[in-house]
Formats: C-alpha cells, sequence, structure tokens
C-alpha cells in the first residue's frame, strides 16, 4: 500500500502542499508560525484500496501524467471502503496549536467519461474523528482532462499537541459506478509554537508597585506565568501568578519599599510550558541610592582595565561607569544592571593614567561621588 507514497511525487507534493498554505492563510491566525508539509503515511487499516501493478492495463486508460508524471495509485469501487493512514507528528513541537490541516491528493473517476463518484476525505486527532469533506470527481471525465488535486482544509482548529498526541487521515469511496483511484495523500499542518516573550519591559508605579510588560508572540498559550526574584545572582525564583492567555502586561503590587524585584514570563498550556524571556529589573526606591560598592581597578595582561565592585543595596537600578583622564571631567563608558559587578574597558593604552568611578542610580536619580566609588589606575 506504500506504493501510494512514489518518491517521484515529492516535487508535486510541494507544489500542492504551497497551494494549500495559500488558500487557507486567510482563515490562519496572525501569530501561526509553524508550516509543516513533510508527513507520510503508514497503512493503519485491513480493510484498504487496492495498489496497481504493471499488469492492470485496463486502469492506464486515464492519464497518468496528469498528476504526478506517472506512478503507482490505489483504486476501489465498492462503496464504504477505506483507506487509512497513521502520520508520525513528532516534527511538530510539544505545546504548539494547531490552527490548519490539509489533505491533499490526486484522485480520478476509474474510467474516461464515467459518471460522477464521491470519496471522503477525513483525518481522526487524538482519536477525535473530523467532519468529512467530500469530493465529486469528475462528472464529464475524458481522458484529457486534469485529475482533482483539490486539497480538503479544516481551519480555526484549536489542536494543543502534546507527546501522546495522535494523527491518523485517510479516505473512503462513498458511491459512483465506476469507481475511483487515487495517486497521492499528503497531509499539512499549520501551528503556533509557545514562542518566547520578548521586549520586556519594567515601570516603577510606586515604592510598592511595579509594573511589566511584554510582546505576546503565540497564539498557543493558555495562560502566561509571571516569576519574580529578588536575588543577585538571579535564583529563588517564585511564581507570583498565572495570567490569561493573551496578556501583555500586569502588576505588582504590596512589595518592599527600597528594594530590586527581578522578573520573566513564559508562556504556557496543558501540553508544555515555554521559555521564558529576558529578566527585567526594577527598584521600588524611596531615594537616590547611598552606600559604598568598594571599587577596584586592575590591569589585566590582556592589556585593557578590569573594574570590579561589591553589590551593597538594594535601592537601584544600575550602575553608570565613568572614566577621566584628567579626575576632573568624566565621560560615560556605559550602564549595568543592577545584579552586576564588573565592568571591562578595552578603550585604554599603555602608559595612560585612567580615573574611574561607577555610581548606581534610580528613578530619584545617580548616587553621589565618593571615595568608596572611585579608583585610579596607571598602565604599564
Amino acid at each position: 500500500m506504500s506504493k501510494i507514497f512514489q518518491k517521484n511525487n515529492l516535487v508535486v507534493a510541494g507544489v500542492v502542499g504551497l497551494l494549500f498554505l495559500l488558500a487557507i492563510t486567510y482563515f490562519s491566525p496572525v501569530k501561526a508560525d509553524g508550516y509543516d508539509s513533510t508527513f507520510t503515511g503508514e497503512a493503519a487499516s485491513t480493510t484498504q484500496w487496492l495498489a496497481s501493478t504493471s499488469t492492470e492495463s485496463n486502469y492506464l486508460l486515464v492519464n497518468n501524467n496528469d498528476c504526478y508524471f506517472g506512478g503507482d495509485y490505489i483504486y476501489t469501487a465498492t462503496s464504504g471502503m477505506m483507506d487509512k493512514y497513521t502520520s508520525d507528528i513528532t516534527s511538530i513541537p510539544n505545546g504548539a496549536k494547531i490552527t490548519s490541516i490539509g489533505i491533499s491528493g490526486c484522485w480520478t473517476t476509474d474510467l474516461p467519461g464515467a459518471t460522477s463518484s464521491t470519496i471522503d476525505v477525513f483525518y481522526t486527532y487524538n482519536n477525535t474523528t473530523s467532519s468529512p469533506i467530500y469530493f465529486d470527481l469528475f462528472e464529464y471525465f475524458t481522458s484529457t482532462s486534469s485529475p482533482s488535486s483539490t486539497p480538503g482544509q479544516w481551519a480555526n482548529l484549536n489542536y494543543i499537541k502534546s507527546s501522546t498526541s495522535s494523527f491518523v487521515f485517510g479516505i473512503n469511496f462513498d458511491y459512483g459506478s465506476q469507481g475511483a483511484r487515487v495517486y497521492h495523500l499528503h497531509p499539512t499542518f499549520i501551528y503556533s509554537r509557545l514562542l518566547q516573550a520578548t521586549n520586556m519591559s519594567i515601570q516603577r508605579l510606586s515604592s510598592t508597585s511595579l509594573s511589566i510588560s511584554w510582546n505576546d508572540n503565540t497564539s498557543a498559550e493558555e495562560n502566561y506565568i509571571l516569576q519574580r526574584t529578588s536575588s543577585s545572582p538571579f535564583s529563588g525564583w517564585e511564581t507570583v501568578n498565572y495570567l490569561d492567555a493573551n496578556t501583555t502586561s500586569t502588576v505588582d503590587n504590596l512589595l518592599t519599599p527600597d528594594m530590586a524585584f527581578c522578573y520573566r514570563v513564559a508562556p504556557k498550556n496543558s501540553a508544555a510550558t515555554g521559555d521564558y524571556s529576558d529578566v527585567v529589573c526594577k527598584a521600588t526606591a524611596t531615594e537616590i541610592p547611598n552606600g559604598g560598592i568598594n571599587l577596584t581597578a586592575t590591569s589585566t595582561p590582556g592589556g585593557y582595565v578590569r573594574l570590579e565592585w561589591t553589590n551593597y543595596g538594594y535601592n537601584k537600578d544600575g550602575y553608570k561607569i565613568e572614566r577621566s583622564s584628567d579626575g576632573k571631567s568624566y565621560v560615560t563608558l556605559g550602564t549595568v544592571g543592577f545584579t552586576s559587578t564588573k565592568y571591562d574597558d578595552f578603550e585604554v593604552s599603555s602608559g595612560n593614567t585612567y580615573y574611574y568611578r561607577v555610581r548606581s542610580f534610580n528613578d530619584f536619580g545617580i548616587q553621589s561621588p565618593s571615595i568608596d566609588n572611585q579608583e585610579t589606575i596607571t598602565l604599564p
């Protein structure tokens, strides 16, 4: 029965799959990111159609080149005869939401000039049977007419793919005095993965509340998980809330003043949890940061300067790194988050003296210069 899936059909299968994709794009959600037409099937039923052989000359009356440039096919003239195939869908990631399924093929009536015949195209997903799609097969078919390759299409689906999900597809000969033949049968899927949230941002609303927002890039989630930590480096993540699907912002209240909090989110459904987003941090500050940082500057064998400091206090959003050649006029080299404790300066030259200062900042301002956050170094 595997003759229905001949290797010389692959090129045309891609063309048919592309036509199917174009046909159902209108019905698919904007955030659908997956299209897979690589699946083949293995026979799953004993009530199968018959496979063609080289001795069946009467079945050569139809021009096979109209569909797949020749090749084998299956056929039947018995009403109720079903051909059914299982399909390996493990390449669709767990947690993906399948939104459209199509079954393309190439089918004809059995003989030139035959009256209409009808077949049903169907699938079962996790043992749930689809409503069959019916095809009238060329009521006025002639030997020069092109066989039908119109795909069966099911759109607006909501199937969550899991590690135990299964897919079976096939055809059933409904009626017709001349029977029908099929040269090719091929399923196609459009789905949305559990894609990572992007563009994470955070704002201080008050000394006890922060607002977190992100871009929702998937339609496969059933919830978003919001997690929080105040540890540096990041550890001890706790789940703050489960948010509704399509959520793009939330507020975390009842926080401790003058603390820095970090957040991440991940899309989730019944089958899987997606990747967590990048981490964003913010302080619930009530004043400008204060306290020392114990800055040190070291000349490295690589010819650059390494700045290191101790992360004291939690009412800061980050650090501003500054440098001067005379100890008076400083330029900003960059900024780092509050969890950082080092910075490498590569824009230095041997024999020169450099003055550095590293100052913490938050929404209220930047820490004043002090002996503790300044350091001088002369490169050898």
